[in-house]
């Protein structure tokens, strides 16, 4: 089977633009002491229901119901047109919860995590060959030369496996342009430092293997992101999860650490931080679609603790 880089997946259905574009970050409010979504989440032998939708009513906390919807993180006009049932939820809530809330203070904040410190040379991280390469992928990708010497290993893959864009304009985008026309209020759920603390506390041995595999798998980026276009369009949690779990397991021990802490561990802590909007009501809560489905999925972890899960859409 054909490889294909694992950070892609992750960049498309996990890993909020704001990191590898122009957008930043978020504030995520805590239940503290009283986290409900700690420990108790359906063993994995388990079958889950969440196999298709994309927008699901949540419902069971006394207020009026809030919605959560799944998003890919693109500026693909086949993604970013809003369904007429999503544009009516999104129209009617009262306020929006994206991954990353947009500020600039942030960007700024991660743009200098993604650079190397004094003295530090890619060049001698990744060696002569593999650093040209990356570098001449870069430099295709608008990234003059002098600064694609100053990323870190990580951020090289981040950027190689971001799909490329024409607008800018990728979907959580889309939904907090529209939420700022019409003065809802936009939270966010994780800080864009958490998210990348996911690849800045790699090895540097790590990072390296990220790159060499981006590098190398890089011509199978475009067939890769259609494949999950497709999937996502069809509203097919399965076939997402499908692809996903094809591409990581080829690509090794790396991959499924990187899963662990990007899926398993972030849909426990995003499930918990929505609480205080779902105790709101009236919510639209966007997260990348992969965060979603199986038994420890975000839909899985409300449902089990006794809120009303419901697909619409």
């Amino acid at each position: 089977m054909t490889r294909a880089p694992t950070i892609t997946i992750l960049c498309v259905l996990l890993f909020t633009q704001a990191a590898v574009a122009q957008t930043p970050s978020a504030t995520g409010t805590t239940l503290g002491a009283g986290n409900p979504y700690k420990a108790t989440h359906a063993p994995n032998s388990q079958k889950s229901p969440f196999t298709k939708g994309l927008l699901w009513r949540i419902s069971g906390v006394n207020t009026p119901p809030s919605y959560l919807f799944g998003t890919m993180h693109v500026d693909d006009p086949r993604v970013t047109e809003l369904p007429e049932v999503v544009a009516a939820a999104f129209h009617r809530s009262n306020s929006l919860t994206l991954e990353a809330k947009l500020d600039l203070a942030s960007l700024t904040a991660v743009a200098t995590k993604m650079i190397l410190g004094d003295g530090q040379s890619l060049a001698d991280i990744l060696g002569s060959d593999l650093f040209a390469d990356a570098q001449e992928l870069l430099e295709q990708r608008g990234i003059p030369g002098p600064l694609a010497a100053r990323f870190k290993p990580w951020a090289v893959s981040v950027l190689l496996s971001a799909p490329r864009s024409s607008t800018g304009m990728f979907l959580d985008r889309v939904l907090h342009e529209r939420a700022r026309r019409q003065d809802k209020p936009i939270h966010g759920i994780e800080t864009l430092e958490e998210q990348i603390s996911v690849f800045d506390e790699l090895s540097l041995t790590d990072q390296v293997s990220l790159v060499r595999e981006t590098v190398a798998q890089y011509a199978q980026l475009h067939s890769l992101i259609e494949e999950l276009t497709q999937a996502y369009l069809q509203r097919n949690l399965s076939a997402l999860v499908a692809v996903t779990d094809r591409y990581l397991a080829d690509n090794g021990t790396l991959a499924q650490r990187i899963k662990k802490r990007l899926i398993v561990e972030r849909n426990i802590k995003m499930a918990e931080r929505i609480y205080p909007r779902l105790r709101e009501g009236n919510a639209f809560i966007a997260v990348g679609a992969l965060h979603l489905p199986g038994v420890d999925g975000m839909l899985a972890l409300l449902r089990n603790k006794g809120l009303n899960v419901e697909a619409v859409y």
